[in-house]
């Protein structure tokens, strides 16, 4: 993965030039404003995965407002509505707090967290993971109207337009959670649990 990355295997470069045009990159993203330091280990895309807990939220109420009268009377399958966690989205920040507004991160372009200055990329396209126990790899939602994949097939009708991004190219289209994003100069830099933030540009 360190050599070639996504559907169309295309050999992975620091170069942020090439990235832009296709040559070392498996994706078109001449609009996101990567930059050299955005290096990636094992992430498919960016270096840091942020995610509000007020959008999560949104999304475990839209599961059960979703599901069919029979869904709610089924004790599994509100127990695994209730059990969802963030982590199945394996985020490296999460935020929350009163003055947040849901999929407002989704706008933010420019925000500081802490002592570090970020920039968002792009929206986090997901797969089945999601709809998976961290811990065991078994799906975590039980047969129901919505299917085993409910986040996915909540997410994808209460926000059909997110599906479709030309540059993601048609293999990488899909549900969209969470926001791609990147570090300014970030080396020596501390976040902290209760940092505020603060966006700077939208």
């Amino acid at each position: 993965l360190s050599v070639y990355a996504g559907p169309s295997q295309v050999p992975f470069s620091e170069d942020v030039e090439k990235q832009r045009i296709g040559e070392a990159s498996p994706f078109k993203f001449q609009k996101v404003p990567v930059v050299k330091d955005d290096k990636i280990a094992f992430q498919d895309v960016a270096p840091i995965n942020l995610l509000s807990l007020v959008s999560f939220r949104d999304l475990q109420e839209n599961i059960l407002k979703q599901s069919t009268v029979d869904d709610k009377k089924d004790e599994a399958f509100v127990e695994a509505v209730k059990s969802y966690s963030p982590r199945v989205f394996r985020p490296n920040i999460i935020v929350d707090g009163g003055k947040l507004k849901k999929y407002d991160e989704e706008t933010w372009s420019k925000f500081k967290l802490g002592e570090v200055d970020f920039r968002g990329l792009k929206p986090c396209p997901r797969c089945s993971v999601p709809a998976r126990n961290p811990k065991t790899g078994e799906m975590h939602y039980p047969n129901s109207s919505l299917s085993r994949l409910a986040p996915q097939k909540v997410m994808r009708t209460m926000f059909p337009e997110k599906c479709i991004d030309d540059e993601w190219g048609v293999e990488w289209q899909g549900t969209i959670f969470s926001m791609h994003v990147g570090a300014n100069d970030a080396e020596g830099q501390v976040i902290r649990v209760g940092d505020e933030i603060t966006v700077k540009e939208r």
